[in-house]
């Protein structure tokens, strides 16, 4: 069942027709900044300079006390 289970297959544990149990596959992992971050870094450059805003982006996104000054000087800009 657990084989069966890692291939996408749920299944329904009962005792005396009441259900008790259920044996289903993980939900996928979820990346975080960390993992997005790192998959950048080992991105090729696509020579245009994408690459490197994306990473600036998320480098942003991980330090929050940065994120809300970003915001807080776009707001301002916006006024």
């Amino acid at each position: 069942m657990l084989d069966r289970a890692r291939n996408g297959e749920s299944f329904v544990v009962t005792k005396n027709g009441v259900q008790v149990a259920q044996i289903a596959p993980p939900p996928p992992p979820e990346a975080n900044g960390k993992d997005v971050l790192a998959f950048l870094h080992a991105w090729e450059p696509d020579g245009e300079g994408f690459t490197d805003e994306i990473v600036e982006a998320v480098e942003v996104l991980a330090e929050p006390a940065q994120r809300d000054q970003d915001r807080l000087a776009w707001v301002d800009d916006y006024r």
